[in-house]
């Protein structure tokens, strides 16, 4: 052991290459345990992203309506996977149990959380045969506004919402403030 620690040879140099890794690695992981600010950018990150694809995946619902000439009501509705899309007459989802063939809005944070769910869930790609298939497995918290907004927050940061307005379409990234 003593002629590893002092010798020359080329055992030695790999010997303080790895253990001047192994410390680079425990500093790192300590320095993401005391610092909460890199997970909650992280996380802040990750639910970006979610707005993004869920921004996105409401405009692609709206073209599907447009490319079908407007001929989807509350009971024609785009089904994936066994599951239909209701849509007002403007064109943007309202749910997926929908009765009335001229709502304008979600009825409850249910139809929210079911928007959410055939855009995000139906729509991901799934993996190769035999393995599992990806979802999003819905991790906010849901609540449909007085103005009939839906708003989906992320439980583990009290500071970011998406808010989505079924009567325009807009999707948003609201910073909320208590």
């Amino acid at each position: 052991m003593a002629s590893i620690l002092t010798g020359t040879s080329r055992t030695s140099g790999y010997f303080y290459l790895v253990l001047i890794l192994l410390l680079s690695i425990f500093i790192a992981y300590a320095w993401f345990i005391k610092d909460p600010s890199i997970k909650q950018n992280l996380q802040d990150q990750s639910f970006n992203m979610s707005f993004q694809a869920f921004r996105n995946s409401i405009k692609l619902a709206n073209l599907k309506y447009l490319a079908n000439n407007h001929k989807f009501s509350g009971q024609d509705r785009w089904v994936e996977n066994g599951v239909g899309l209701d849509f007002n007459l403007k064109g943007f989802p309202i749910g997926t149990n929908i009765s009335i063939p001229d709502q304008a809005y979600p009825d409850s944070a249910k139809d929210c959380e079911d928007i959410w769910h055939f855009l995000i869930d139906y729509l991901l790609p799934e993996n190769t045969p035999g393995s599992e298939t990806q979802t999003s497995k819905i991790n906010k918290v849901v609540t449909l506004t007085t103005d009939n907004k839906c708003v989906y927050q992320q439980p583990n940061s009290k500071m970011l919402a998406i808010s989505y307005d079924s009567s325009r379409g807009a999707v948003e990234l609201v910073h909320l403030t208590y």
